[in-house]
Protein backbone atom coordinates (compact mmCIF):
# COMPACT_ATOMS: atom_id res chain seq x y z
CA UNK A 1 0.00 0.00 0.00
CA UNK A 2 1.60 3.39 -1.33
CA UNK A 3 1.43 6.92 1.15
CA UNK A 4 -1.43 8.18 -0.88
CA UNK A 5 -3.54 5.45 -0.23
CA UNK A 6 -2.54 4.86 3.19
CA UNK A 7 -3.81 8.73 3.81
CA UNK A 8 -6.95 8.22 2.27
CA UNK A 9 -7.67 5.31 3.76
CA UNK A 10 -6.70 7.23 7.41
CA UNK A 11 -9.21 10.31 6.05
CA UNK A 12 -11.91 7.90 4.92
CA UNK A 13 -11.28 6.12 8.84
CA UNK A 14 -11.35 9.63 10.63
CA UNK A 15 -14.52 10.61 8.68
CA UNK A 16 -15.77 7.65 9.87
CA UNK A 17 -15.50 8.10 13.29
CA UNK A 18 -16.41 11.49 13.44
CA UNK A 19 -19.99 10.43 12.02
CA UNK A 20 -20.54 7.17 13.86
CA UNK A 21 -19.96 10.16 17.23
CA UNK A 22 -21.97 12.61 15.81
CA UNK A 23 -24.88 10.24 14.90
CA UNK A 24 -25.21 9.00 18.24
CA UNK A 25 -24.82 12.51 19.31
CA UNK A 26 -27.90 12.81 17.41
CA UNK A 27 -30.04 10.56 18.09
CA UNK A 28 -29.96 10.89 21.92
CA UNK A 29 -30.21 14.89 21.33
CA UNK A 30 -33.48 14.58 18.79
CA UNK A 31 -34.99 11.73 21.13
CA UNK A 32 -33.68 12.58 24.98
CA UNK A 33 -37.13 10.98 26.95
CA UNK A 34 -36.70 7.75 24.83
CA UNK A 35 -36.20 5.82 27.88
CA UNK A 36 -36.03 6.23 31.96
CA UNK A 37 -34.21 5.08 34.65
CA UNK A 38 -36.91 5.23 37.20
CA UNK A 39 -36.25 5.12 41.04
CA UNK A 40 -38.87 1.90 41.91
CA UNK A 41 -36.94 1.12 45.23
CA UNK A 42 -39.42 -0.09 47.60
CA UNK A 43 -43.06 0.42 45.79
CA UNK A 44 -45.18 -1.55 45.90
CA UNK A 45 -45.22 -4.70 43.45
CA UNK A 46 -46.77 -7.27 42.08
CA UNK A 47 -46.03 -10.69 39.94
CA UNK A 48 -42.06 -11.60 39.52
CA UNK A 49 -39.49 -9.82 41.02
CA UNK A 50 -37.05 -11.75 39.08
CA UNK A 51 -38.76 -10.93 35.95
CA UNK A 52 -36.45 -9.12 33.20
CA UNK A 53 -39.65 -6.78 32.34
CA UNK A 54 -41.01 -4.12 34.31
CA UNK A 55 -44.08 -1.93 34.24
CA UNK A 56 -44.51 0.93 36.17
CA UNK A 57 -47.09 2.99 36.49
CA UNK A 58 -47.76 6.37 37.85
CA UNK A 59 -50.94 6.60 40.04
CA UNK A 60 -52.63 9.21 41.68
CA UNK A 61 -55.94 7.74 43.63
CA UNK A 62 -58.27 10.68 43.00
CA UNK A 63 -57.08 10.86 39.23
CA UNK A 64 -60.02 9.60 36.92
CA UNK A 65 -57.93 8.39 34.20
CA UNK A 66 -55.97 6.19 37.05
CA UNK A 67 -59.99 5.02 38.09
CA UNK A 68 -60.44 3.93 34.56
CA UNK A 69 -57.01 2.85 33.91
CA UNK A 70 -57.01 0.56 37.11
CA UNK A 71 -61.11 -0.83 36.54
CA UNK A 72 -60.48 -1.27 32.93
CA UNK A 73 -57.30 -1.84 31.38
CA UNK A 74 -55.26 -3.12 34.58
CA UNK A 75 -57.41 -6.39 35.07
CA UNK A 76 -56.32 -7.43 31.85
CA UNK A 77 -52.53 -6.81 32.69
CA UNK A 78 -53.08 -8.93 36.13
CA UNK A 79 -54.43 -12.11 34.04
CA UNK A 80 -51.93 -11.83 30.63
CA UNK A 81 -48.72 -11.01 32.63
CA UNK A 82 -48.73 -10.64 36.50
CA UNK A 83 -50.81 -13.81 37.34
CA UNK A 84 -48.78 -15.67 34.95
CA UNK A 85 -45.39 -14.61 36.40
CA UNK A 86 -44.50 -12.70 33.81
CA UNK A 87 -43.55 -9.25 34.68
CA UNK A 88 -42.57 -7.30 37.74
CA UNK A 89 -45.94 -4.65 37.73
CA UNK A 90 -45.28 -1.56 40.06
CA UNK A 91 -47.26 1.10 41.30
CA UNK A 92 -45.44 4.50 42.11
CA UNK A 93 -48.08 6.64 44.24
CA UNK A 94 -48.42 10.33 43.38
CA UNK A 95 -50.49 13.33 44.80
CA UNK A 96 -51.79 16.74 44.53
CA UNK A 97 -53.02 18.37 47.74
CA UNK A 98 -56.62 16.75 47.56
CA UNK A 99 -55.24 13.51 47.05
CA UNK A 100 -52.25 13.59 49.72
CA UNK A 101 -54.39 11.66 52.03
CA UNK A 102 -55.39 9.11 50.30
CA UNK A 103 -51.86 8.23 48.76
CA UNK A 104 -50.17 8.51 52.43
CA UNK A 105 -52.72 5.97 53.47
CA UNK A 106 -51.98 3.98 51.27
CA UNK A 107 -48.25 4.01 51.51
CA UNK A 108 -48.81 3.51 55.45
CA UNK A 109 -50.75 0.35 54.82
CA UNK A 110 -47.81 -0.73 52.63
CA UNK A 111 -45.30 -0.02 54.95
CA UNK A 112 -47.88 -1.47 58.14
CA UNK A 113 -45.17 -3.73 58.72
CA UNK A 114 -42.01 -1.78 58.22
CA UNK A 115 -39.72 -4.64 58.04
CA UNK A 116 -42.41 -6.49 56.07
CA UNK A 117 -43.79 -4.59 53.07
CA UNK A 118 -47.33 -5.90 52.48
CA UNK A 119 -48.14 -5.31 48.40
CA UNK A 120 -50.82 -7.09 49.06
CA UNK A 121 -52.75 -5.07 51.32
CA UNK A 122 -51.61 -1.95 49.22
CA UNK A 123 -53.56 -2.98 45.89
CA UNK A 124 -56.79 -4.40 48.02
CA UNK A 125 -56.73 -0.91 49.44
CA UNK A 126 -56.05 1.22 46.00
CA UNK A 127 -59.08 -1.31 44.17
CA UNK A 128 -61.38 -1.04 46.95
CA UNK A 129 -60.97 3.21 46.82
CA UNK A 130 -61.27 3.20 43.31
CA UNK A 131 -64.67 1.23 43.66
CA UNK A 132 -65.62 4.04 46.25
CA UNK A 133 -64.24 6.54 44.80
CA UNK A 134 -65.68 10.07 46.24
CA UNK A 135 -67.23 12.14 43.05
CA UNK A 136 -64.88 15.17 44.95
CA UNK A 137 -61.67 15.43 46.22
CA UNK A 138 -62.92 17.61 48.88
CA UNK A 139 -64.55 14.58 50.58
CA UNK A 140 -61.59 13.10 51.79
CA UNK A 141 -60.71 13.32 55.04
CA UNK A 142 -58.88 11.83 57.54
CA UNK A 143 -61.98 10.06 58.64
CA UNK A 144 -62.94 8.83 55.48
CA UNK A 145 -59.71 7.63 54.69
CA UNK A 146 -59.73 5.83 57.36
CA UNK A 147 -63.46 4.34 57.35
CA UNK A 148 -62.20 2.71 53.85
CA UNK A 149 -59.74 1.20 54.66
CA UNK A 150 -61.59 -0.71 57.78
CA UNK A 151 -63.50 -1.62 54.86
CA UNK A 152 -60.88 -2.41 52.22
CA UNK A 153 -59.56 -5.65 54.76
CA UNK A 154 -59.81 -7.02 57.81
CA UNK A 155 -56.18 -7.49 57.71
CA UNK A 156 -55.18 -3.54 57.64
CA UNK A 157 -54.21 -2.43 61.08
CA UNK A 158 -56.61 1.10 61.89
CA UNK A 159 -54.55 2.06 64.59
CA UNK A 160 -51.32 1.89 63.00
CA UNK A 161 -52.94 3.52 59.83
CA UNK A 162 -54.42 6.48 61.93
CA UNK A 163 -50.96 7.20 63.71
CA UNK A 164 -49.13 7.06 60.73
CA UNK A 165 -51.25 9.57 58.77
CA UNK A 166 -51.07 12.14 61.78
CA UNK A 167 -47.45 11.95 61.67
CA UNK A 168 -47.19 12.57 58.16
CA UNK A 169 -44.51 9.85 57.69
CA UNK A 170 -44.78 9.04 54.47
CA UNK A 171 -45.11 12.57 52.94
CA UNK A 172 -41.54 13.48 52.07
CA UNK A 173 -42.23 9.89 49.87
CA UNK A 174 -45.10 11.28 47.83
CA UNK A 175 -43.52 14.13 47.07
CA UNK A 176 -40.49 12.74 45.48
CA UNK A 177 -42.67 10.31 43.99
CA UNK A 178 -44.58 13.34 42.37
CA UNK A 179 -41.40 15.02 41.92
CA UNK A 180 -40.10 11.70 39.80
CA UNK A 181 -43.66 11.60 37.66
CA UNK A 182 -43.21 15.12 36.71
CA UNK A 183 -39.52 14.60 35.29
CA UNK A 184 -40.48 11.63 33.29
CA UNK A 185 -43.96 13.06 31.75
CA UNK A 186 -45.24 16.37 30.12
CA UNK A 187 -48.18 17.55 29.42
CA UNK A 188 -48.76 15.54 26.17
CA UNK A 189 -48.32 12.30 27.83
CA UNK A 190 -50.94 9.59 28.28
CA UNK A 191 -52.56 9.86 32.05
CA UNK A 192 -51.71 7.75 33.96
CA UNK A 193 -48.16 7.47 32.53
CA UNK A 194 -47.18 3.92 32.18
CA UNK A 195 -43.30 2.80 31.23
CA UNK A 196 -42.01 -0.36 30.08
CA UNK A 197 -38.45 -0.89 30.94
CA UNK A 198 -38.02 2.52 31.41
CA UNK A 199 -39.65 2.94 27.86
CA UNK A 200 -42.93 5.62 27.57
CA UNK A 201 -46.09 3.66 25.99
CA UNK A 202 -47.76 6.08 23.98
CA UNK A 203 -51.41 4.89 24.73
CA UNK A 204 -52.96 3.30 27.66
CA UNK A 205 -55.15 0.92 25.70
CA UNK A 206 -54.58 -2.58 25.93
CA UNK A 207 -53.40 -3.18 22.51
CA UNK A 208 -50.12 -0.74 23.01
CA UNK A 209 -49.67 -1.59 26.32
CA UNK A 210 -49.59 -5.28 25.55
CA UNK A 211 -47.53 -4.82 22.58
CA UNK A 212 -44.79 -2.99 24.76
CA UNK A 213 -44.55 -5.81 26.95
CA UNK A 214 -44.29 -8.51 24.58
CA UNK A 215 -41.60 -6.82 22.55
CA UNK A 216 -39.94 -6.87 26.11
CA UNK A 217 -40.25 -9.98 26.78
CA UNK A 218 -39.09 -11.25 23.36
CA UNK A 219 -36.06 -8.41 22.86
CA UNK A 220 -34.63 -7.65 26.33
CA UNK A 221 -33.15 -4.06 26.67
CA UNK A 222 -29.24 -3.63 26.97
CA UNK A 223 -30.00 -1.37 29.50
CA UNK A 224 -32.42 0.00 32.00
CA UNK A 225 -32.36 2.96 31.31
CA UNK A 226 -30.94 6.75 31.67
CA UNK A 227 -31.96 9.94 33.94
CA UNK A 228 -32.33 13.58 31.99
Amino acid sequence: MNASTQRLVLIATVILMILFVFGNYFINFFDPDSSYSLNTSNQPSLGNPDSMVEVVVFQDPTSLDSKNFNNAIFPKIKTDFIDTNKIKYIVIPIATQASSPIAEALLCTYYQDEKNQNSDLFFKFLDYFYENQPASGSELTKESVLAMAAKADPSINIEKIKKCIERNVYFTIIKQNSAEATRVTNSATVKPPLFVNGMKVDSNSIEAITKAINDALTTPPAKTGRRT
